[in-house]
Parts: structure tokens; sequence; C-alpha cells
């Protein structure tokens, strides 16, 4: 009888056990490319936000840019560029950033080809750009050798060519498939344990 009432418990909680562990697996599982998504546009935003502060400090008190001067419109896009580079050197680097110039030419980081991978980024962002994909506004995602990323485009008005048109916010996506993967095969020593303990109890009770 006091064998039956152990057995009788044993294997409840032992499938609790397993079911819990699945349970928790498959929340991790759905949660968290959504967590991985929501923290790499906050990481975006951010950047995004700085340099909108920064344009909004330099452009606010002006006349609007049509009614600038060629001179005075070039000068002004240098200022925001410095006051950008400025906050990326000291440390704002919730994000990457490429800049182009009118002509949609890197100026930013000054040698793109060594910053990986800021290159095949550019060259998908100016596809992207070209076909209308990539606007200033909601960022967008792009996958470049399979991985993901968030781009955001921040456009300058000008009405001739200034050196810093546009503003290009990337950040990676990381990517969680083999961490999912060694939390599915732990659930599978979980319960490959769990039923050698079951087959252990039905053997000694």
């Amino acid at each position: 009888m006091k064998h039956r009432l152990h057995t009788h418990i044993f294997f409840p909680a032992l499938l609790v056990i397993v079911l819990f562990s699945v349970a928790v697996c498959l929340g991790f599982t759905f949660t968290s490319g959504r967590y991985t998504r929501y923290t790499a546009e906050k990481r975006l935003n951010v950047l995004m936000q700085s340099i909108d502060r920064e344009y909004s400090r330099i452009y606010g008190a002006l006349p609007p840019v049509e009614s600038l001067d060629h001179s005075s419109q070039r000068e002004y896009a240098k200022q925001l560029l410095n006051q950008v580079k400025e906050r990326l050197k000291h440390g704002e680097r919730d994000a990457d950033l490429l800049v182009l110039n009118s002509k949609k030419k890197v100026v930013y980081p000054s040698d793109v080809s060594v910053v990986s991978p800021a290159l095949q980024l550019y060259e998908e962002c100016l596809h992207q750009m070209e076909d209308g994909s990539l606007m200033p506004g909601s960022p967008v995602l792009l996958k470049l050798s399979g991985n993901p990323f968030l781009v955001q485009l921040y456009e300058v008005k000008s009405t001739g060519n200034i050196r810093a048109q546009y503003y290009i916010g990337y950040t990676r996506i990381p990517d969680l498939s083999l961490l999912l993967s060694y939390t599915w095969q732990l659930l599978a020593a979980i319960v490959v344990i769990c039923l050698l303990l079951a087959a252990l109890a039905v053997w000694l009770l």
C-alpha cells in the first residue's frame, strides 16, 4: 500500500516537472525573438533621436531650408555631422551609423570597406533607397548573409549638394538560434533523466 502511494505521488510530480520544462522552453522560444527585436529597436531609436535633437538645435531657429543659400546649407549640414560624430566619439554607440552625402557616397565612417558589415549594408541600403523600400521614418529589417539588421534612415532637407544628407542608423538583431538549440537539447536531457528516474522508481517500487 505504501509503495503504491509513493508511485501515485511520484508519477504526477514527474509529469509536472516535464510539462513545466516544456512550457518554459516554449515560452522562451516564442518570446525571445520579440524581445531581441524590441531591444534592437530601442537601441536604434536612441541614436536616431540623438540625431534629430542635434538637427533641431542647429536648424530650429533658422528660416526654412529652401530659403537658405547653398553655402549656408552646406555649413549647417557640416555642423550637424560634426556634432553627431562628437556624440558617437564620446560613447553614444547604442547603434552604428553610415552617413551619405547628396550623391549617396559614404562620408562617415571615413573608410567603409574596413568596417564590417558597413560596406555590404551600404550597398543594400542604396538598393532599398532607390526602390523606395528604405525611407525616413520607421525602421526596416534587412538580412545580410543571413544576419538580421534593423536599419533606419534620417534625411536632412536640402536644395543642393551637401556633405551629410542621409544618416543611416543600423543595429544587428542577435541571433538566438544557437541558444535555442542548446535550450531544447537541455530539455531533451531533462526528459531523458526523468524517464530514467521513472523506470528506476517502477523497478524499486
